[in-house]
């Protein structure tokens, strides 16, 4: 897979350290940080732009699929992207008090069934220095972002008490990898169709698979000039 024809011809400074090839595992532009494979794809310095879009990348992956399957079920949608909570209250009538300051990924008004998906996306390492498995690390990131948006949804159920409050976390490793049950139960919360799934998880994990050969392509060409 693309994965690993990349990892294994281009390892990272840390590998090379561990093999014996170079003297110093640290990142040549995060001279306090080991250059991983989750450091390269997630807080390098040098690639803060490039990481946001990629993140910007997958998001409007999922937005797109998401209108698709809208439009062909004939769905009554209301969708604001990256725009702060108190902006979104106002639009449907009321004032936030206490969380109006978040800015979710997205957030989904189905209008006939009151119903408000509140939508999030996060890249994150498959490996946290421990030992854990790839579908631990990324439960312990879904898990920080359920927490993370909890007081704005509990504030949405006592403004709107009569609608459904729910949140769609997606959350993807660093190497392609998805937490699937999630990720399906979330296009579920969305209303998109089950027949849909299969097409919508392949273009989601491409679109991850370029975004990781988008950044690594940026460090080799970084070391390089």
């Amino acid at each position: 897979c693309m994965w690993e024809e990349i990892y294994f011809s281009a390892p990272t400074r840390k590998k090379l350290f561990q093999w014996g090839k170079t003297n110093s595992p640290c990142c040549p532009h995060c001279p306090d940080r080991e250059e991983t494979w989750g450091h390269i794809q997630l807080a390098c310095r040098q690639f803060q732009a490039m990481i946001q879009q990629a993140h910007n990348q997958v998001m409007k992956k999922i937005k797109v699929r998401l209108q698709q399957s809208w439009r062909k079920q004939r769905l009554q949608v209301t969708t604001w992207w990256e725009t702060p909570m108190r902006i979104v209250m106002e639009a449907m009538g009321t004032s936030m008090h206490q969380e109006g300051q978040w800015i979710p990924d997205g957030c989904c008004y189905f209008t006939n069934i009151k119903r408000i998906v509140i939508i999030e996306f996060a890249r994150t390492s498959e490996y946290d220095g421990v030992e854990q498995t790839s579908l631990e690390c990324l439960k312990k990131k879904f898990q920080e972002k359920e927490e993370k948006y909890a007081p704005l949804r509990a504030e949405i159920t006592v403004l709107l008490p009569d609608h459904e409050v729910e949140q769609a976390t997606f959350i993807a490793g660093v190497k392609g990898s998805i937490m699937e049950r999630e990720w399906h139960e979330n296009f579920r919360r969305l209303r998109v169709d089950d027949t849909e799934w299969e097409g919508i998880k392949t273009a989601a994990i491409k679109q991850l698979l370029e975004v990781q050969h988008m950044l690594w392509t940026a460090r080799r060409g970084s070391e390089s000039t």
